[in-house]
C-alpha cells in the first residue's frame, strides 16, 4: 500500500441522520473505525485525506442543516491498503 496523510474526524449524529451521513462518508473513501452507539445518537470516527475535508464538511452541513459538526483530531499517516 501507499502511505497517506490522513486527518482523524469524529462526529456525533442523531439516529435519523445516521444512514445519510454514513452514505456521505462512504463517498469520500475513508478508513472507518468501529462506531460507538449512545441512546439517541451514534459517534462515527474515520480518517480522511486532508484535501477532502472542505468538501466533506460542506456536504455534511447541507445534509444535516448544520446540526452535525465534525471534530478534527490528530493527523496521522495511514497505510492505504491496495484493494
Amino acid at each position: 500500500g501507499t502511505m497517506l496523510e490522513a486527518q482523524k474526524v469524529s462526529l456525533i449524529t442523531p439516529y435519523n441522520l445516521y444512514e445519510p451521513i454514513i452514505k456521505l462518508i462512504g463517498e469520500f473513501e475513508p478508513v472507518r473505525e468501529p462506531e460507538s452507539i449512545f441512546l439517541e445518537e451514534v459517534e462515527v470516527s474515520f480518517f480522511l485525506e486532508p484535501e477532502k475535508i472542505d468538501k466533506f464538511e460542506k456536504s455534511l452541513q447541507e445534509l444535516s442543516s448544520g446540526k452535525v459538526n465534525p471534530k478534527y483530531l490528530e493527523k496521522d499517516y495511514l497505510l492505504k491498503r491496495l484493494l
